[in-house]
């Protein structure tokens, strides 16, 4: 059966709805409109999110991906704005059509247009989207991607912690290599739910300080620790009494110590720049997947 090629469509009105259920029907239950509203509608610091379609028929949905701005500081001092491939999906009986390819190249269209310096996308090993990914980069980082483990949250004591401004600076101070930046305060306290009742902050072992966001809040079960900092997951995860969202790791040191799976970072040109040097380390953060 020859199916009509689907048509290009940029933030069309109103497809928010069907957007949601189009996650919801490929990802096994994804969220609703809070988990919605967190992902794709916060400015944090740079624009919101893009929604990317090809539709059929019309109006009907057959594959998308979203492209998430943030603020990168590339390990250099130098901090540019770069887009994020999140949550791409097509639908079953328009895959292997190409679909993912065309997203690829309308996601560094849009992402230039936007004033990215480069595009960034995280992938697992599995060849239907790695496999494509890698062909559009420029540059690919070896990372694993962690399976969130242990369960519940504790109640939190409100006790004595650092100021909201200390947080603040350890989180962008404590970095080795390149990584998101949540600027100003404002931005930041709202990525790691500061405010919420049910946000635990904590201390670690070595020092570290851990931000336990709470899941009410929508999209965001986060912990502020950096990979590098981390001397032992397990040890830090018993400490907060929690370790419960998926994310990456490029230090395999860090991956072997908890349920992993080999993945990628991948790096994108956008169209009309020339991308900036990619950076030898990276300073992912938990929190920085929301």
């Amino acid at each position: 059966m020859n199916l009509p090629a689907p048509t290009f469509m940029l933030n069309p009105s109103g497809v928010e709805p069907a957007y949601l259920e189009a996650l919801q029907r490929n990802f096994g239950g994804w969220g609703g409109e809070g988990e919605f509203m967190w992902w794709f509608r916060r400015k944090v610091g740079a624009p919101e999110a893009d929604l990317l379609v090809l539709v059929d028929g019309g109006d009907t949905l057959v594959a998308g991906t979203a492209v998430s701005y943030r603020q990168l500081d590339l390990g250099t001092g130098l901090i540019a704005q770069v887009g994020f491939i999140t949550g791409a999906w097509t639908g079953p009986q328009y895959r292997r059509r190409g679909c993912f390819k065309e997203l690829i190249e309308r996601a560094r269209e849009v992402a230039g247009k936007r004033g990215a310096s480069m595009l960034l996308a995280f992938a697992t090993n599995d060849p239907s989207s790695h496999d494509a990914l890698a062909r559009a980069s420029f540059a690919e980082t070896e990372t694993w991607h962690l399976a969130g483990e242990a369960q519940g949250r504790p109640a939190d004591p409100r006790a004595a912690r650092p100021s909201d401004k200390q947080l603040y600076d350890w989180f962008h101070l404590n970095r080795a290599g390149a990584g998101i930046v949540y600027q100003p305060l404002e931005v930041f306290v709202e990525q790691a739910l500061l405010t919420d009742p049910l946000t635990r902050v904590a201390e670690a072992p070595g020092g570290l300080w851990g931000i336990l966001g709470a899941e009410s809040a929508g999209g965001g079960v986060q912990a502020v620790i950096s990979e590098e900092l981390l001397p032992d997951p397990a040890l830090v995860a018993t400490a907060l009494k929690v370790w419960g969202l998926p994310s990456y790791t490029t230090d395999h040191a860090v991956a072997r110590k908890i349920t992993h799976a080999p993945a990628s970072l991948f790096g994108m040109s956008v169209s009309g720049q020339e991308p900036p040097a990619w950076p030898v380390r990276w300073s992912l953060h938990r929190m920085d997947r929301a």
